[in-house]
């Protein structure tokens, strides 16, 4: 409704609230801030924010979190103008988009390996992740992205190949 302050205030109290006690809901907070942050255009405040949530992503392994957070941060480099760095982030994105399971299922084929007697407690999980999970609309939205982004640096060819990527990926949800 555009009470960004608002938000703003409630996610930092939430951030400290002893009611925030795991990682992933303390994560999916800042992820939130950010975005409040972003919709300020208080863009440094939203790239370190992001960057916050990103690595606490990676720690534990969220990879659809970890996904959404770099596409945010590729439209806060695109957004302040810096396209390269904006198309890095976007590309790192979508190769998670691709195949969310992907990321975990070689963690857990490493740690059984690393460890026998997990191996046979892992067996049925890592087949679980072996089938591929792909976040569809997450990958034409950065692909629409990637397209706009092509436009802006006027390289016509690769906007239309996103683009054209995108739609299809629409059309197909």
């Amino acid at each position: 409704k555009g009470y960004y302050e608002k938000a703003e205030t409630c996610y930092n109290q939430s951030l400290n609230s002893p009611r925030t006690k795991t990682k992933c809901i303390k994560t999916v907070t800042l992820h939130q801030l950010a975005m409040a942050y972003e919709d300020m255009n208080k863009l440094n405040k939203a790239e370190q924010t992001y960057k916050k949530a990103l690595n606490t992503f990676e720690e534990i392994r969220f990879t659809y979190g970890k996904a959404k957070t770099l596409h945010h941060i590729g439209l806060i480099h695109e957004l302040k103008g810096d396209y390269k760095e904006a198309e890095k982030y976007y590309l790192k994105s979508l190769d998670l988009k691709e195949d969310l399971t992907k990321e975990n299922r070689e963690y857990l084929k490493e740690i059984a390996e690393e460890n026998p007697e997990l191996k046979e407690l892992l067996k049925d999980v890592i087949k679980d992740f072996e089938v591929r999970n792909e976040d569809k609309l997450g990958r034409a939205i950065t692909l629409g992205q990637l397209g706009i982004l092509k436009i802006k640096t006027k390289n016509y060819r690769k906007a239309k190949k996103y683009l054209t990527e995108a739609k299809e990926l629409f059309e197909e949800i």
